[in-house]
């Protein structure tokens, strides 16, 4: 559990291939643990320090 007012973001970025086609998906969560928000999405033909880069 989180101190009360914080927000939790977990992200991760991946290609298949390096590089190749890529991905980046991050959440987050409140204090209690909650999903309030969640998104993923194709970034086209990157490697997979730029698919990280943008997931974080």
């Amino acid at each position: 559990m989180l101190e009360r007012g914080k927000i939790k973001c977990n992200s991760d970025g991946a290609c298949i291939g390096n590089p190749g086609e890529s991905f980046y998906n991050f959440c987050l969560r409140n204090g209690s643990g909650d999903l309030i928000y969640e998104e993923a999405k194709k970034i086209g033909h990157e490697t997979n320090f730029e698919a990280e880069a943008v997931a974080i």
